[in-house]
């Protein structure tokens, strides 16, 4: 999600550029670029102007922290927690996104999807 805003600030900042005379750049190469350029900043200079603005822009319109604490707030005399002896169906979802990587298409994507079927399957196993 950095990466991401980092990119878009990498952008507008004029530190990459989207297009040449004649030539537009693939969101790859954009992407390559910018990362590389990120890696750097964050190795040498952490606190370079475009990572703070990454940083800013991440947690105002990425995430929405406010808004997440507001929500908070309000349900707070509602919500019930509760320990299951085993995984929910509603966090199957989560369980996948932890720790995801980007991988090359092809085999990959089959050996997540059977590993998310096998978590749907645990989660929907009876008492």
């Amino acid at each position: 999600m950095l990466r991401r805003a980092f990119r878009e600030a990498a952008v507008i900042g004029g530190l990459v550029e989207r297009q040449h005379p004649g030539k537009r750049k693939s969101g790859r190469q954009v992407t390559f670029s910018t990362d590389l350029i990120y890696d750097v900043l964050r190795k040498h200079e952490p606190d370079h102007v475009l990572i703070e603005a990454a940083w800013a822009d991440a947690r105002t319109r990425l995430t929405d922290v406010g808004r997440l604490a507001d929500l908070l707030d309000r349900a707070a005399g509602q919500l019930v927690h509760v320990e299951l002896e085993r995984v929910s169906p509603m966090a199957v979802p989560l369980l996948t996104m932890i720790g995801r990587e980007s991988l090359p298409s092809g085999a990959a994507d089959d050996e997540l999807v059977v590993e998310a079927e096998s978590l749907a399957a645990l989660a929907m196993q009876p008492d």
